[in-house]
């Protein structure tokens, strides 16, 4: 396992590995900050369909209806309005939760690669020797390298996790805003507590 031409090609494999996890990661990386915008901008979305914008359009076409009777012309601007604002959350939900599972995907080829790439550290570092000034400097690279894979192992394991809790909170949010209601508006008051928590400046000094 020590030969020259083995270990050769050992590490031209290894390059190769080293270089598809590194794409695959900034690809995830890529997709993890579009949905964190995408999600942020659709709990902003959420939270700001609500009664009082509702009631503010239905008292503007009341307004211009002088040949119905106000009644009539509330409850049917209100129907409308409701199926308006939630056709538009359940589209924007469903975008979001493409997303998420786009994301989740890139997040398993991810784990898949490093997996392989865990692998060909391993059996790199099997096949050197430790003689030479040389051969001690590639044995501590190939050592920071598997120490970062591993690293990378818990991070998609951690993203796994995650983006199955969000996944599931996100089809429960798309649940709920199709049933209206009560529960609606108790989930709306929960984001919008959760989006000032957000925007609270944070203290440097703690």
């Amino acid at each position: 396992m020590s030969c020259p031409l083995l270990l050769h090609v050992i590490n031209s494999r290894l390059v190769e590995r080293l270089q598809q996890t590194g794409e695959f990661t900034r690809k995830l990386n890529d997709n993890l900050k579009q949905l964190a915008v995408l999600g942020f901008h659709e709990m902003q979305m959420f939270v700001s369909q609500n009664k009082e914008d509702l009631q503010s359009s239905t008292e503007d076409l009341v307004n211009r209806q002088d040949d119905r009777p106000m009644e009539t012309a509330v409850n049917l601007r209100e129907d409308q309005d409701t199926h308006d604002l939630q056709t538009c959350s359940q589209t924007n939900l469903t975008n979001l939760l493409l997303l998420i599972e786009i994301t989740t995907k890139s997040n398993q080829k991810v784990s898949k690669e490093n997996d392989q790439l865990i692998i060909a550290l391993n059996r790199s570092l099997e096949g050197m020797g430790v003689g030479s000034e040389k051969e001690k400097y590639q044995l501590g690279e190939l050592q920071e390298a598997l120490a970062q894979a591993h690293m990378l192992q818990s991070a998609s394991e951690h993203w796994r996790r995650n983006l199955k809790i969000y996944d599931m909170n996100v089809c429960s949010t798309k649940l709920i805003d199709r049933r209206g209601g009560y529960q609606r508006s108790f989930i709306q008051d929960c984001v919008k507590k959760t989006l000032e928590k957000l925007s609270e400046p944070k203290n440097s000094n703690g």
